[in-house]
């Protein structure tokens, strides 16, 4: 065995003691075993957590590996035909009954290749292979194998040995179903007391419960209350530990020992102690022990023990977590996962911070709040046009091109804002920037508003639009086109434009269907359902002279063809006042080269563009620079070292990469929930019965399957993750995937693309 169960850190995972405490010698070494017998008063060490801190060794003695195993044949009756397979980590209590017992009496042991515990399909293959009769499961990894094609052809198994966390009985049932020839038995036990010390035969009972069972030979179980005095039979208490298997207590903790391992008030012999498990059980009027979950925070996933205070801790060692609590929940039956709630940090998450104060708030109808490719968290109506905006001004910077750049401490206007995304890029990049930005749109002014004030930029709003003069001005706003809205509406103008990319809609939606004109005005009626405004008109010039700027580094105007108008409404002594401005242009009756011919007579050097996804559109972008200005210094950039969180989503993953650094991956979290605050009870302690089951996160759009391949991979992960909904850019482990459930796709994806998938 050393070459396969060499431990990889310095301690060997278990430890062999003599009376005094020393190391006698290290199981699994390369050393030649003592010729002589090992001695009766031997100890072996197992050490229940690997987390943080120093690891637990639960000290046992060589008298109660004995009995343990003594019962186990007796119980079971090991043949020398039995193959019992060895496939638990050797880090695992159970690995050490897999190992002893089948050397012990003859039978074969027949040892998986690592991680082969985790691959449904390799554990198929391997029980038909060798003719396994006899293995143990994680109830979590037995609902996955039940799940793999071909369980039923494992015809020569004949008993299949369940512990490490409760037993659903729905799991059993579907046992005997998928391997009618195999005994289930539920064992139950810590390794502070030599691995397992209750067991009972599973068998339908209409009960519909799996009780951890009976004692098994020279242990006795207590169920004590909070006096430590036996609880009547069906009324919940402490399962307590006694006899021959009870472990010496924990290597070089004595405080921990005292805790759990203490005096035996049943019994007459001095000295004898009981095991406090932590555990809540009852008994039945059978005799049978139903475990009832923990009493602390102590809790287990996947046959792995996981003390909640560990995994907390860890979390609260972010800067963006303020304050944090993980519980155990079943987001589905009989799969229990850890869930981790956080309370931003205000400073360093500020804006996420702030999101969830206005979610909790309420937001106005119809606006959601949706975190885009870059972190940022926004909230916004129209989830296609804002990740256009997204797409047009950060991903392909058309705002930010022909020597565009902004100045540290730049003054930027923004006219024509619309819900803010280039206010926000403007922050981004030149995070002192003084920010001026007009949307006269009271509906769309509102979600501007909110944008400002999560991601806080130095930005002062107007809700006003800005023109040739002063006065009031009516608006046409199109709720469901914002980006059409404006002053100037032209009803033909607009149809043909939206009919244009309606007909494109349609199509790719009946996929190569008929489409006919009524179902195009059919869509348009909605598109183009509008309400109309009367808002007020400021002159740019006005503005100036109002809150006294002296200069303008940057005007940004998308004001639906309103931009003549803007720019008559700059008085001839406030044109030096601007260094550089972009202008999108709807070039109609010659509209295009009057305003690059005014741009040039005040000095600027024009460049005109017109992308083209924009072709035949009369859209156009003209980027004007003053010549004096092109040395200007480059815009400071916000670095890499910045840490501000600035959306949930974002947060989650950087506090995910956090957890996998500092804690095993049993311990890290399935799901993440971000709150405003811990939900209290009236003492002052967090009411984890009040916190919300955790939802799927939204991303910034979900990209459904494009091709076979992705639509055969999505259906995969849709069946094993439970979930209607899988898109091609979601994250496994987000839709609720662990480790276990990730060998399951594997194993589909390779009967399905006849590919050794790694995982």
């Amino acid at each position: 065995l050393a070459g396969r169960c060499r431990p990889a850190g310095d301690e060997p995972p278990i430890l062999l003691l003599d009376a005094d405490g020393n190391e006698s010698l290290a199981a699994f070494s390369d050393a030649p075993l003592p010729e002589r017998a090992l001695p009766e008063n031997l100890a072996y060490v197992i050490y229940t957590s690997g987390s943080t801190g120093r690891p637990k060794g639960a000290m046992n003695t060589r008298e109660g590996l004995d009995n343990r195993l003594l019962w186990m044949q007796e119980a079971f009756g090991l043949e020398p035909t039995d193959r019992v397979l060895q496939k638990t980590p050797y880090t695992f209590d159970v690995s050490v009954w897999e190992f002893l017992w089948p050397l012990a009496w003859g039978a074969r042991l027949v040892v998986a290749e690592p991680g082969g515990h985790r691959d449904p399909a390799y554990l198929v293959r391997t029980l038909r292979a060798h003719e396994i009769t006899i293995l143990h499961f994680v109830p979590s990894m037995l609902q996955i194998f039940l799940a793999e094609p071909g369980v039923e052809e494992c015809r020569s198994l004949r008993r299949a040995i369940a512990s490490g966390e409760a037993l659903p009985y729905d799991l059993a049932q579907r046992c005997a179903v998928r391997l009618p020839g195999a005994e289930l038995h539920n064992l139950y036990g810590p390794t502070e007391a030599a691995i397992d010390v209750t067991w009972w035969p599973w068998a339908p009972n209409p009960a519909h419960r799996v009780p951890i069972g009976r004692p098994i030979a020279n242990v006795r179980t207590y169920v004590l209350d909070a006096e430590v005095e036996p609880a009547p039979i069906g009324v919940p208490g402490e399962l307590f530990l006694a006899g021959v298997q009870v472990g010496r207590g924990y290597l070089a903790h004595p405080d921990l020992t005292a805790d759990r391992f203490v005096p035996d008030p049943f019994s007459p012999v001095p000295g004898a102690r009981l095991y406090r498990t932590g555990d809540l059980a009852r008994l039945g009027a059978d005799g049978a022990l139903e475990y009832l979950g923990r009493r602390d925070f102590q809790v287990k996933i996947r046959g792995h023990r996981i003390e909640l205070g560990e995994v907390e801790a860890a979390l609260l060692a972010h800067p963006g977590v303020r304050e944090a609590t993980v519980v155990a929940r079943e987001i589905t039956p009989g799969d229990p996962r850890l869930v981790a709630y956080l309370v931003p940090d205000s400073e360093r998450a500020g804006p996420v911070a702030r999101l969830l104060v206005l979610e909790r708030e309420g937001l106005p109808e119809g606006v959601t709040p949706i975190e885009l490719p870059n972190g940022l968290a926004v909230v916004q109506r129209n989830r296609t046009e804002t990740e256009f905006l997204y797409d047009e001004i950060v991903r392909r910077e058309s705002y930010f091109r022909h020597g565009i750049e902004l100045s540290p401490g730049a003054r930027v206007f923004d006219v024509g804002a619309n819900i803010g995304m280039f206010v926000l890029e403007v922050a981004r990049r030149c995070p002192d920037a003084e920010i001026y930005a007009f949307e006269p749109i009271p509906p769309t002014f509102e979600i501007l508003r909110h944008n400002v004030a999560l991601h806080a930029p130095r930005a002062r709003l107007f809700d006003c639009a800005l023109g040739e003069a002063e006065g009031e001005a009516e608006f046409t706003h199109f709720p469901h086109l914002s980006l059409i809205s404006g002053r100037f509406p032209d009803a033909r103008r607009e149809r043909r434009v939206v009919g244009g990319f309606a007909r494109r809609e349609l199509a790719a939606s009946e996929q190569g269907g008929e489409i006919s004109d009524s179902m195009v005005d059919e869509l348009l009626d909605v598109r183009l359902n509008h309400e109309r405004y009367a808002r007020p008109l400021e002159t740019l010039s006005g503005i100036l002279r109002e809150t006294g700027v002296d200069r303008v580094d940057l005007l940004k105007l998308d004001v639906e063809k309103s931009e003549e108008a803007v720019l008559d409404g700059i008085a001839l002594e406030d044109w030096p006042k601007i260094r550089q401005a972009v202008v999108e242009v709807h070039d109609e009756d010659g509209r295009l080269g009057r305003i690059v011919r005014g741009f040039e007579r005040h000095g600027f050097e024009v460049t005109v563009e017109q992308e083209e996804a924009l072709h035949g559109s009369g859209l156009h972008q003209v980027f004007a620079r003053r010549l004096a200005s092109v040395a200007a210094p480059r815009a400071r950039r916000l670095g890499p070292v910045e840490e501000v969180w600035s959306g949930p989503g974002r947060l989650i993953d950087d506090v995910r990469r956090h957890l996998e650094r500092s804690l095993p991956n049993a311990m890290i979290p399935s799901a993440f929930v971000t709150l405003p605050a811990l939900p209290l009870s009236p003492n002052g302690k967090v009411d984890r019965r009040a916190l919300p089951e955790p939802e799927r996160r939204a991303g910034a759009g979900f990209v459904a399957p494009r091709e076979e391949v992705e639509r055969r991979i999505a259906a995969i992960w849709s069946q094993v993750l439970g979930i209607e909904q899988v898109g091609v850019e979601d994250s496994f482990f987000d839709l609720g995937g662990h480790s276990l459930l990730a060998m399951q796709v594997v194993s589909r994806i390779r009967d399905a693309f006849l590919l050794d998938l790694p995982v």
